[in-house]
């Protein structure tokens, strides 16, 4: 095999990618040397992103209707996740957080259900201790989206640091308000499977308990 100067740095043969129903390219071929510069062109939602491994940025506007304005991605979610907060431009450009999952394979092994799926059952439930979910859906590139009412609130793993303690009252209604939001999520065959701190969020003001990240774990 060629080495160093002689070795491309990206080889392609035959290349087809397809969104939905729509044709992105079929049976490209091509090699990328050193030197030389590939670009990718594409509208936005179109997919570019996932292609090129970049992630969006603030400004972007995903299926012409979502205008990035944050990345609200801390970590506590699965490599690939993204969580951003957005204006949407179909109403009156309210705040919205919009979750995107990465694309699963057709041929994965995961079978539990897809964020859009849980998405879209937590959206009739309406619970006050559940996080609002707006509308739920996915990209043309296969990659599932939710849409969020945002919290104005603090996660319980910033109350909770080895250098805070709660109290046994407020603790327990945490508690409570948790476990009132599970059973109306277990009522509709929905598990959460990543419950944690980082995912339970207080309120301020009212201290309502609110459990998010449905369908991320």
């Amino acid at each position: 095999l060629p080495t160093g100067a002689e070795t491309p740095l990206l080889s392609v043969e035959r290349l087809t990618k397809r969104y939905g129903a729509r044709i992105g390219c079929a049976g490209v071929t091509f090699d990328l040397w050193p030197g030389e510069v590939l670009g990718i062109v594409g509208e936005s939602g179109s997919g570019t992103s996932v292609f090129t491994g970049a992630g969006s940025e603030t400004g972007q506007a995903l299926l012409g209707r979502f205008v990035i304005r944050r990345d609200l991605a801390d970590g506590s979610l699965p490599r690939g996740f993204e969580v951003l907060l957005v204006e949407d431009l179909t109403n009156g450009n309210a705040e919205a957080v919009l979750k995107i999952c990465p694309a699963v394979a057709d041929d994965s092994a995961l079978s539990g259900p897809s964020l859009e799926q849980v998405s879209s059952t937590l959206a009739a439930v309406r619970h006050p201790n559940i996080e609002d979910i707006r509308e739920a859906g996915h990209f043309p590139d296969g990659r599932p989206f939710a849409l969020s009412t945002p919290i104005a609130g603090t996660a319980l793993s910033s109350l909770i640091a080895p250098d805070k303690r709660l109290g046994f009252a407020e603790t327990a209604v945490i508690l409570e308000q948790a476990a009132e939001a599970l059973a109306a999520a277990h009522a509709r065959h929905i598990l959460h499977c990543d419950l944690r701190p980082s995912n339970i969020l207080i309120e301020g003001g009212s201290g309502t308990v609110v459990l998010v990240n449905f369908g991320t774990a």
